[in-house]
């Protein structure tokens, strides 16, 4: 009688033993929880969600610093200052310096036709000039919501800004407007990139809606994957000159770190003065070209 007493409170004690201890899991989960989604939705002015994921506006820093960034899960899009002497600064991976910077300056003292597939916080239009036409691509209408509501750079403008939603590369597909001087593709920045927009179909495409001395960029910035080759390839089946472009951060100019790839449809004076900043993609062995039937991320795993 007494055995089975004590087994009976041995069994109690190690339930109750048990218990507390799930309790404290519950507890400090919870806690950390309440900490991550404090610091989620720290400085968040709008948070979305649709079918292409949640995005986010947030307001950070104080003062002249101040900016306002896109966040698309956890991968910004474009910010601004919010500062009215500096909300027409480009910033994030197009800051000056950046490689697309230098593709523009390249057609300084011209109209410019830039098309662009990715808007993300319409950053790009700060570099519009009166007698410019940039024309953005966008799949996500949520994005083209919120750079139009919450940003101001493609108002401020001085190009003619027109946006165009939908899938960038159908979209091309359907027109059969005046080639551009600078094509951008800016979609890779993600964890999931759109691979159909690196095949050797849709440079072909690309290259179609491009004057004869045009340039196409790509900006690479990824954490995951290493794109260079990829384009290295594509390029070297098209026969043309390719450059990359690294620039390091700088938090003074709202300036990120980021990889530019400028494809220039003819040599000469804009490839020569180029080539004074960039440098030739590299390649990588047993890579095969990706067209719209093949694809490998695997091999490109950083």
């Amino acid at each position: 009688m007494a055995c089975a007493f004590l087994t009976l409170l041995l069994e109690y004690r190690k339930s109750w033993i048990t218990d507390l201890v799930w309790a404290a899991v519950a507890i400090a989960t919870l806690t950390l929880a309440g900490a991550q989604i404090q610091k989620y939705g720290m400085g968040v002015r709008v948070m979305a969600r649709n079918f292409y994921g949640g995005v986010r506006v947030m307001d950070t820093g104080q003062d002249r610093d101040a900016r306002r960034t896109l966040v698309h899960g956890a991968i910004s899009h474009g910010s601004q200052f919010l500062a009215p002497e500096r909300r027409k600064q480009p910033t994030a991976y197009y800051a000056p310096g950046s490689g697309i910077q230098l593709a523009i300056d390249a057609f300084r003292g011209v109209p410019l036709r830039m098309g662009v597939i990715g808007l993300g916080a319409g950053t790009l239009a700060a570099y519009g000039r009166e007698g410019d036409y940039y024309r953005f691509y966008e799949l996500n209408p949520l994005v083209i919501e919120l750079a139009r509501q919450e940003f101001t750079f493609i108002r401020d403008s001085g190009a003619k800004v027109d946006l165009v939603p939908g899938d960038g590369r159908s979209s091309l597909e359907r027109e059969a407007g005046p080639p551009y001087d600078i094509f951008v593709v800016d979609a890779f920045t993600g964890d999931s990139i759109p691979v159909h927009m690196l095949s050797i179909e849709a440079f072909e495409l690309y290259f179609r809606h491009l004057k004869p001395d045009g340039i196409l960029a790509l900006h690479i910035s990824n954490e995951s994957l290493d794109l260079e080759p990829v384009i290295a390839k594509a390029a070297e089946r098209f026969h043309y000159p390719a450059l990359l472009f690294n620039n390091a951060a700088n938090p003074a100019i709202g300036q990120s770190s980021a990889s530019w790839v400028l494809i220039v449809r003819r040599s000469g004076p804009v490839f020569t003065e180029l080539l004074r900043h960039g440098r030739p993609l590299k390649t990588k062995p047993g890579l095969r070209a990706w067209t719209d039937e093949y694809s490998n991320l695997l091999q490109i795993l950083k």
